[in-house]
């Protein structure tokens, strides 16, 4: 199915489905998002328990200009 094709049916979805379409698929990328972030925090307490060193943000901002 081309996007094309996908558009001109969506297009043909009265205003209630299409809502519920955008719903879901805000849904679906929160939740992607929620996920992405667990891993990510997940990681960090890892690394910080197996004792590698924490840098700081202030620093990283420092030494790449942003401050």
């Amino acid at each position: 199915m081309t996007a094309t094709v996908l558009i001109k049916q969506f297009k043909k979805l009265p205003s209630r489905e299409r809502r519920k379409v955008f719903a879901w698929m805000d849904h679906e990328l929160m939740q992607r998002e929620e996920e992405r972030a667990r891993k990510a925090a997940k990681t960090v307490l890892a690394k910080i328990a197996a004792g590698e060193p924490t840098t700081p943000w202030l620093q990283v901002k420092k030494e790449i200009g942003l401050r």
